[in-house]
């Protein structure tokens, strides 16, 4: 059973198959992805977001290996060194942080 936004379910009926009694549970893995009760999983959400800031990454340290002339399997940490530059944490976070500026600075 799926739960609506202000209401709480409180008396369930039992559910059987074959004659046993199938146990509630508050959510479930389906396909790959959580479902939860109020059909919203921060763990789904936080685990897709991972998997496509590693994509951006991979993406962002081969284009550099690609106009710097290296192989794929030069290190990344050692490549970034070697031209000055940022990697690609470092560019996010100094981008996060230029928006937070720039959303503070809407709200005043």
């Amino acid at each position: 059973m799926f739960q609506s936004r202000g209401h709480r379910i409180t008396l369930v009926p039992p559910v059987y198959l074959n004659v046993v009694e199938l146990n509630r549970v508050s959510r479930f893995k389906y396909l790959g992805h959580w479902v939860s009760e109020n059909l919203m999983d921060k763990r789904t959400l936080r685990e897709s977001a991972g998997k496509t800031i590693n994509a951006l990454r991979i993406q962002y340290n081969n284009a550099f290996r690609v106009l710097l002339g290296l192989p794929r399997y030069c290190s990344a940490s050692g490549m970034f060194e070697a031209v000055h530059t940022d990697g690609f944490h470092a560019v996010l976070t100094k981008e996060s942080c230029l928006v937070a500026k720039l959303y503070a600075w809407q709200l005043k």
